[in-house]
């Protein structure tokens, strides 16, 4: 006797083990962040006196500022950062990774505000979309009355009668204001 749960055995290994690699892979990169994370929250719970907490402070705040904004730094300028921890109680190499964490941050910053405005021109340009130009007064030859090719005299511009053709300041029957149709020849 067959029961459904032995048809096919391989299939709660794939599932259990699929499952299993998604929990270790999440493991992986949530310590990861929280670790890099840890970084700068351990400097500023040892170094943050207050608004006259001098240069290391100063330079702390700016980066979790920058942080609390969304430009987060990048895991090599958190590397830096751990690696400058260890020449304690030497600041100088905290101070430089600190001021090379934040140029990278307002770099990140302005690309995006400049990503940001450029997107925003770009759509306050494109009111019609697909449109083309409009007619108007700066674009000529779109509004007013069609020639369809011809000259006053009903001749084409090479100078042979064109069949079918309409005198100047007339308009095909059918087409919309400024939108000339192709002359059709009579037959």
């Amino acid at each position: 006797m067959t029961g459904t749960h032995d048809r096919r055995p391989w299939r709660r290994g794939v599932v259990n083990g699929i499952a299993g690699v998604a929990v270790a892979v999440g493991m992986v990169f949530g310590s990861t962040a929280v670790a890099q994370a840890d970084v700068l929250d351990d400097l500023a719970e040892e170094y943050s006196i207050g608004t006259g907490g001098g240069q290391l402070s100063n330079l702390l705040k700016v980066s979790l500022k920058l942080r609390a904004m969304g430009y987060k730094p990048s895991k090599a300028y958190l590397d830096e950062l751990t690696a400058a921890m260890e020449y304690r109680p030497n600041q100088n190499p905290l101070i430089n990774a600190l001021k090379d964490t934040i140029a990278y941050q307002a770099k990140v910053k302005a690309q995006t505000e400049m990503l940001q405005s450029a997107q925003s021109q770009q759509n306050a340009n494109s009111a019609v979309m697909g449109a083309g130009q409009m007619p108007g007064a700066s674009n000529p030859g779109t509004g007013g009355t069609s020639t369809g090719g011809t000259s006053t005299g009903g001749t084409s511009t090479g100078g042979a009668p064109a069949a079918g053709a309409q005198a100047a300041g007339t308009q095909a029957a059918g087409t919309q204001a400024g939108v000339v149709a192709p002359a059709v020849p009579a037959q």
